[in-house]
Protein backbone atom coordinates (compact mmCIF):
# COMPACT_ATOMS: atom_id res chain seq x y z
CA UNK A 1 0.00 0.00 0.00
CA UNK A 2 1.28 3.71 -0.43
CA UNK A 3 -0.23 7.29 -1.26
CA UNK A 4 -2.74 6.69 2.00
CA UNK A 5 -5.37 9.26 2.20
CA UNK A 6 -7.93 10.15 4.79
CA UNK A 7 -11.22 12.01 3.84
CA UNK A 8 -14.10 12.64 6.35
CA UNK A 9 -17.24 13.06 4.54
CA UNK A 10 -20.39 15.52 5.89
CA UNK A 11 -22.36 12.83 6.95
CA UNK A 12 -20.07 11.35 9.43
CA UNK A 13 -18.40 8.51 7.60
CA UNK A 14 -14.73 8.05 6.97
CA UNK A 15 -13.43 7.49 3.66
CA UNK A 16 -9.42 5.79 3.06
CA UNK A 17 -8.16 5.49 -0.66
CA UNK A 18 -4.89 4.34 -1.50
CA UNK A 19 -2.78 3.28 -4.04
CA UNK A 20 -0.78 -0.47 -4.20
CA UNK A 21 2.30 -1.53 -5.71
CA UNK A 22 2.54 -5.01 -7.63
CA UNK A 23 4.18 -7.49 -6.82
CA UNK A 24 6.81 -6.18 -9.31
CA UNK A 25 6.92 -2.99 -7.11
CA UNK A 26 5.05 -1.01 -10.01
CA UNK A 27 1.84 0.67 -8.83
CA UNK A 28 -1.25 -1.27 -9.74
CA UNK A 29 -3.35 1.61 -12.03
CA UNK A 30 -6.29 1.92 -9.85
CA UNK A 31 -7.76 3.46 -6.64
CA UNK A 32 -8.35 1.87 -3.98
CA UNK A 33 -11.06 2.63 -1.29
CA UNK A 34 -12.57 1.94 2.37
CA UNK A 35 -14.92 3.63 4.18
CA UNK A 36 -16.16 3.61 8.28
CA UNK A 37 -19.93 4.30 8.10
CA UNK A 38 -21.99 3.77 11.25
CA UNK A 39 -19.03 1.78 12.86
CA UNK A 40 -18.64 -0.41 10.19
CA UNK A 41 -15.42 -0.83 7.73
CA UNK A 42 -16.56 -1.52 4.17
CA UNK A 43 -14.98 -4.34 2.43
CA UNK A 44 -12.17 -2.43 0.37
CA UNK A 45 -12.62 -1.95 -3.64
CA UNK A 46 -11.39 -0.46 -6.65
CA UNK A 47 -13.39 2.64 -7.40
CA UNK A 48 -10.77 4.30 -9.89
CA UNK A 49 -8.87 3.89 -13.31
CA UNK A 50 -7.11 5.90 -15.50
CA UNK A 51 -8.48 6.11 -19.12
CA UNK A 52 -5.19 5.82 -20.41
CA UNK A 53 -4.95 2.93 -18.53
CA UNK A 54 -1.21 3.62 -17.23
CA UNK A 55 -0.58 4.06 -13.76
CA UNK A 56 -1.97 6.36 -11.14
CA UNK A 57 0.34 8.39 -9.17
CA UNK A 58 0.32 11.66 -6.82
CA UNK A 59 -3.46 10.85 -5.61
CA UNK A 60 -5.03 13.44 -3.84
CA UNK A 61 -8.75 14.00 -2.59
CA UNK A 62 -10.52 15.85 -0.95
CA UNK A 63 -14.50 16.26 0.32
CA UNK A 64 -16.75 19.31 0.55
CA UNK A 65 -19.42 20.74 2.57
CA UNK A 66 -21.70 19.58 -0.37
CA UNK A 67 -21.54 15.99 0.13
CA UNK A 68 -19.10 15.43 -2.57
CA UNK A 69 -15.60 13.66 -2.76
CA UNK A 70 -13.07 15.27 -5.37
CA UNK A 71 -9.60 12.89 -6.44
CA UNK A 72 -6.89 14.21 -8.44
CA UNK A 73 -3.89 12.07 -10.00
CA UNK A 74 -1.36 11.88 -12.58
CA UNK A 75 -1.88 9.10 -15.67
CA UNK A 76 0.62 8.70 -18.80
CA UNK A 77 2.21 11.71 -20.51
CA UNK A 78 1.67 14.19 -17.55
CA UNK A 79 -2.23 14.10 -17.90
CA UNK A 80 -3.63 15.35 -14.78
CA UNK A 81 -7.00 13.54 -14.38
CA UNK A 82 -10.13 15.00 -12.01
CA UNK A 83 -13.04 12.76 -10.35
CA UNK A 84 -15.66 13.33 -8.40
CA UNK A 85 -18.81 11.69 -6.20
CA UNK A 86 -21.65 12.04 -4.01
CA UNK A 87 -19.39 10.91 -1.25
CA UNK A 88 -22.52 8.01 0.21
CA UNK A 89 -21.30 6.20 -3.04
CA UNK A 90 -17.94 6.82 -2.96
CA UNK A 91 -17.62 2.25 -2.91
CA UNK A 92 -19.06 2.28 -5.86
CA UNK A 93 -16.88 3.07 -9.31
CA UNK A 94 -19.73 3.56 -11.84
CA UNK A 95 -20.59 6.19 -9.45
CA UNK A 96 -17.40 8.29 -10.02
CA UNK A 97 -17.74 10.87 -12.90
CA UNK A 98 -15.82 10.06 -15.83
CA UNK A 99 -11.93 10.53 -15.83
CA UNK A 100 -11.41 13.70 -18.04
CA UNK A 101 -7.64 15.75 -18.57
CA UNK A 102 -7.71 19.02 -16.56
CA UNK A 103 -4.07 19.75 -16.98
CA UNK A 104 -0.83 18.70 -17.87
CA UNK A 105 1.60 18.15 -15.16
CA UNK A 106 4.32 16.82 -12.94
CA UNK A 107 3.65 14.07 -10.42
CA UNK A 108 2.05 16.22 -7.15
CA UNK A 109 -0.32 18.58 -7.37
CA UNK A 110 -3.16 20.18 -4.85
CA UNK A 111 -6.82 19.99 -4.79
CA UNK A 112 -8.77 21.91 -1.79
CA UNK A 113 -12.21 22.97 -1.59
CA UNK A 114 -14.12 26.16 -0.13
CA UNK A 115 -18.04 26.70 1.70
CA UNK A 116 -19.37 27.72 -1.72
CA UNK A 117 -19.01 25.08 -3.71
CA UNK A 118 -15.64 26.17 -5.59
CA UNK A 119 -12.94 23.36 -5.88
CA UNK A 120 -9.44 24.55 -6.64
CA UNK A 121 -6.70 23.30 -8.46
CA UNK A 122 -2.94 23.64 -8.02
CA UNK A 123 -0.10 22.27 -10.03
CA UNK A 124 2.85 22.60 -11.80
CA UNK A 125 2.48 22.27 -15.33
CA UNK A 126 5.08 19.87 -17.13
CA UNK A 127 4.96 21.87 -20.03
CA UNK A 128 5.24 25.30 -19.15
CA UNK A 129 7.68 25.87 -15.77
CA UNK A 130 5.35 27.51 -13.55
CA UNK A 131 2.89 26.99 -11.17
CA UNK A 132 -0.53 27.50 -11.94
CA UNK A 133 -4.21 27.53 -10.42
CA UNK A 134 -7.63 26.75 -11.88
CA UNK A 135 -11.02 27.11 -10.07
CA UNK A 136 -14.17 25.60 -10.56
CA UNK A 137 -17.14 27.64 -9.07
CA UNK A 138 -19.56 24.62 -9.64
CA UNK A 139 -18.17 21.95 -7.84
CA UNK A 140 -15.87 20.83 -10.46
CA UNK A 141 -18.27 20.76 -13.48
CA UNK A 142 -16.65 23.48 -15.39
CA UNK A 143 -13.34 25.15 -14.66
CA UNK A 144 -12.40 28.64 -15.38
CA UNK A 145 -8.68 27.99 -16.94
CA UNK A 146 -5.40 28.03 -15.45
CA UNK A 147 -3.84 31.20 -14.14
CA UNK A 148 -0.04 31.50 -13.57
CA UNK A 149 0.45 31.93 -10.00
CA UNK A 150 4.53 32.09 -10.09
CA UNK A 151 7.28 31.39 -12.13
CA UNK A 152 9.91 29.42 -10.41
CA UNK A 153 11.75 31.42 -7.50
CA UNK A 154 15.14 29.87 -8.83
CA UNK A 155 16.83 30.17 -12.37
CA UNK A 156 16.97 27.00 -12.62
CA UNK A 157 14.57 25.59 -10.52
CA UNK A 158 11.48 23.33 -11.18
CA UNK A 159 8.43 22.98 -9.25
CA UNK A 160 6.25 19.95 -7.84
CA UNK A 161 4.74 19.53 -4.84
CA UNK A 162 1.75 21.88 -4.70
CA UNK A 163 -0.49 21.86 -1.99
CA UNK A 164 -3.11 24.54 -1.86
CA UNK A 165 -5.53 26.01 0.75
CA UNK A 166 -8.23 28.23 1.21
CA UNK A 167 -9.49 30.34 4.11
CA UNK A 168 -12.68 31.35 5.41
CA UNK A 169 -12.27 34.49 4.43
CA UNK A 170 -11.38 33.72 0.58
CA UNK A 171 -7.30 33.58 1.04
CA UNK A 172 -5.42 31.41 -0.87
CA UNK A 173 -2.10 30.03 0.21
CA UNK A 174 -0.43 27.54 -2.19
CA UNK A 175 3.34 26.40 -1.40
CA UNK A 176 5.15 24.32 -3.82
CA UNK A 177 9.09 22.54 -3.13
CA UNK A 178 11.53 23.75 -6.17
CA UNK A 179 13.89 21.31 -7.65
CA UNK A 180 17.27 21.89 -9.97
CA UNK A 181 17.17 21.24 -13.67
CA UNK A 182 18.63 19.26 -14.88
CA UNK A 183 19.95 16.79 -11.98
CA UNK A 184 16.27 17.70 -9.88
CA UNK A 185 18.09 16.75 -6.55
CA UNK A 186 19.13 17.95 -4.09
CA UNK A 187 15.94 20.14 -3.95
CA UNK A 188 16.54 23.75 -4.06
CA UNK A 189 13.72 25.18 -1.00
CA UNK A 190 10.00 25.50 0.07
CA UNK A 191 8.12 28.61 -1.49
CA UNK A 192 4.65 29.87 -0.57
CA UNK A 193 2.75 33.18 -2.05
CA UNK A 194 -0.75 34.37 -0.97
CA UNK A 195 -3.67 35.79 -2.88
CA UNK A 196 -6.28 38.13 -0.85
CA UNK A 197 -8.59 38.11 -4.09
CA UNK A 198 -9.25 35.06 -4.90
CA UNK A 199 -6.60 34.49 -7.13
CA UNK A 200 -6.74 37.40 -9.00
CA UNK A 201 -3.11 39.07 -7.79
CA UNK A 202 -0.40 37.12 -5.57
CA UNK A 203 2.08 38.08 -3.31
CA UNK A 204 5.48 37.34 -4.12
CA UNK A 205 6.75 33.60 -3.45
CA UNK A 206 8.27 34.00 -0.06
CA UNK A 207 11.31 31.16 0.84
CA UNK A 208 10.36 29.80 3.88
CA UNK A 209 13.75 27.15 3.50
CA UNK A 210 16.72 27.37 1.45
CA UNK A 211 18.41 24.03 0.30
CA UNK A 212 17.80 20.46 1.09
CA UNK A 213 13.88 20.90 2.04
CA UNK A 214 10.71 19.24 0.13
CA UNK A 215 7.64 17.76 0.50
CA UNK A 216 5.66 20.53 1.85
CA UNK A 217 1.88 20.66 2.90
CA UNK A 218 -0.54 23.69 3.91
CA UNK A 219 -3.45 24.31 5.77
CA UNK A 220 -5.64 27.01 7.38
CA UNK A 221 -7.80 27.11 10.56
CA UNK A 222 -10.84 29.03 11.07
CA UNK A 223 -9.35 31.82 12.43
CA UNK A 224 -7.16 32.87 9.44
CA UNK A 225 -3.72 31.14 10.68
CA UNK A 226 -1.36 29.62 7.66
CA UNK A 227 0.44 26.48 8.96
CA UNK A 228 3.05 25.20 6.78
CA UNK A 229 4.89 22.14 7.56
CA UNK A 230 8.00 20.03 5.28
CA UNK A 231 10.36 17.74 5.46
CA UNK A 232 14.47 17.73 5.08
CA UNK A 233 16.01 14.97 3.07
CA UNK A 234 15.99 11.76 3.74
CA UNK A 235 18.69 10.86 6.17
CA UNK A 236 18.44 12.79 8.95
CA UNK A 237 16.42 15.95 7.85
CA UNK A 238 13.84 16.58 10.03
CA UNK A 239 10.07 18.09 9.73
CA UNK A 240 9.15 21.75 10.58
CA UNK A 241 6.13 24.02 10.59
CA UNK A 242 5.74 27.79 10.34
CA UNK A 243 2.60 29.80 10.70
CA UNK A 244 1.44 33.12 9.27
CA UNK A 245 -0.88 35.57 11.09
CA UNK A 246 -1.02 38.73 8.52
CA UNK A 247 -2.62 36.11 5.28
CA UNK A 248 1.14 35.28 4.22
CA UNK A 249 3.03 38.62 4.61
CA UNK A 250 5.14 37.31 7.70
CA UNK A 251 5.95 34.17 8.53
CA UNK A 252 7.57 32.63 12.06
CA UNK A 253 10.43 31.41 12.40
CA UNK A 254 10.46 27.79 11.76
CA UNK A 255 9.55 25.45 15.08
CA UNK A 256 11.10 22.15 14.84
CA UNK A 257 8.42 19.34 14.36
CA UNK A 258 10.58 15.92 14.62
CA UNK A 259 14.39 16.11 15.44
CA UNK A 260 17.13 15.19 12.72
CA UNK A 261 18.11 11.68 12.36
Amino acid sequence: VTNPLVAADVYGAVHVFWLEYDEDETITPAVFHTELRDGIWSAPGTVLTSPDGGTMVGLEVVSDPQGKIHAIWQGQNGNLYYSCVDSPEAADPRAWSAPRVVADAFSFNGITTDGQGKVYLAYSSSTENGIFLNISADGGENWGGPKLVSEPFNARGGINYTPVAVGMNGMITIAWTEFQYPEAWPPLGVYVPSSVNGGVTWSQPYEIARGGYDQVHVTIDQQGKVYLTWNGMAGGGGRYVSTSEDNGRTWSQPSTLVADG
